[in-house]
């Protein structure tokens, strides 16, 4: 029998417009049902779509849609004649020969905000599936913090890692490449490293760049400035900007039409001390009638605090200045003014990098990266462009 809806959730669903309500409604029902979903071989089946509909205040023909977005980001599998259930990731016959990893370690700088947060609490609950705990140890972004917490959770059996790799660390040179070839398991999400030999799971950043960027050439813009965060030259902002050059390059643009402007101190959320400097360069390179500025955020953090600061400085928007983010998450529509940015498929990024790291279990040179496709997610009026074709990514 199909899992009912917990009463104390029976009330219309309050979702703030522009924002989709099928890709709101998606997330939702990801939060209140797929991630409280017991163990398998109980109870795997998602609530009727006719009952989610009365459940949420919505029709039945947006929770298909939703649906469809869970289905596509891998995280539900619909059965003919039979109810949406969880699709797990499967448990490969070398996983199961070697009993899998008594447990695993999730190194990252931290998880204060909603995107790493998401990818910790996936990454936990489909491990939690197969009998495997996991232990988060948060790096902060200090020298040598990667080497000794993984060192450490070796001592306490530890046996298999997901690292979310930070620059700042500044690990040695092949430290995980050795882990990997002595037997360690470790996967990268996220973004990998150069230079090491270790399997990772990472989104399109190539192609989310190249297709904002398109985006915003196809409105008339010019003059392009990159935001980059603290922690760059982290490889996943790497690989977007490689896009925006690429994508600019195509359109005939001189290099020197993307400026790259690097945040200090920043963090992990574009605070207003390190914008403020950026603010204040952008409203002197505005000064006469010059085009228009296309300022590319990193991530929507920084977008959301860049849009703020922009306006409290007089700043007109979208007359003056275009602002970006990247990562898709929902503020982004419904931000005053909203602001045009790229999904990221954050559950779907953390399912495949357990997915792939049972498939390493036993195999060290067996394992394939996976490159996670983006969305781009125009802001309310905008028109979309197709994505980079597939000879420019070379």
């Amino acid at each position: 029998m199909a899992a009912k809806p917990a009463k104390p959730r029976d009330q219309p669903i309050a979702l703030a417009r522009p924002v989709p309500l099928p890709f709101l409604l998606a997330e939702r029902i990801c939060r209140d049902f797929v991630e409280t979903l017991p163990t398998p071989g109980i109870e795997r089946h998602l609530p009727p779509q006719r009952a989610l509909a009365q459940h949420y205040g919505v029709s039945r023909r947006t929770v298909a849609t939703a649906f469809m977005r869970l289905e596509n980001d891998g995280i539900i599998a619909k059965r003919a004649r039979a109810l949406a259930e969880v699709a797990d990731a499967p448990v490969p016959a070398e996983a199961v020969r070697t009993g899998g990893p008594t447990a695993v370690g999730f190194i990252a700088r931290s998880v204060d905000g909603v995107y790493s947060n998401r990818l910790l609490s996936v990454c936990q609950h489909a491990l939690a599936r197969h009998g495997i705990p996991m232990t988060y140890v948060s790096t902060r972004g200090l020298p040598g913090a990667e080497e000794v917490a993984v060192t450490d959770l070796l001592r306490t059996g530890v046996s298999a890692f997901i690292v979310v790799p930070c620059p700042g660390c500044g690990t040695t040179p092949g430290f995980y490449t050795s882990l990997f070839r002595g037997g360690t398991t470790v996967v990268f999400l996220d973004r990998y490293v150069d230079g090491e030999t270790v399997p990772w799971v990472a989104s399109d950043n190539f192609t989310g760049g190249y297709t904002l960027a398109r985006h915003l050439l196809q409105r008339g813009l010019t003059r392009f400035w990159y935001v980059l965060p603290g922690e760059y030259p982290v490889t996943s902002v790497r690989d977007r900007v490689a896009g925006v050059r690429a994508a600019l390059g195509s359109a005939g643009l001189p290099v020197d039409a993307l400026e790259l402007h690097r945040l200090v101190d920043e963090g992990t959320k574009g605070t207003s001390a390190s914008l403020r400097p950026l603010v204040g360069r952008l409203r002197r390179g505005l000064q006469g009638s010059g085009p228009t500025i296309a300022v590319m955020c990193a991530h929507d953090y920084i977008a959301r605090e860049c849009v703020q600061q922009c306006a409290e400085a007089g700043i007109r928007m979208p007359e003056q200045v275009v602002v970006t983010g990247f990562d898709g998450l929902p503020f982004a529509t419904c931000n005053a003014p909203p602001f045009t940015t790229v999904t990221q498929y954050v559950d779907r990024l953390a399912r495949e990098a357990v997915a792939l790291l049972l498939r390493c279990m036993g195999q060290a040179n067996g394992a394939s990266n996976v490159l996670v496709p983006v969305e781009l997610v125009p802001a309310i009026g905008e028109a979309v462009v197709p994505e980079a074709p597939a000879a420019i990514r070379g």
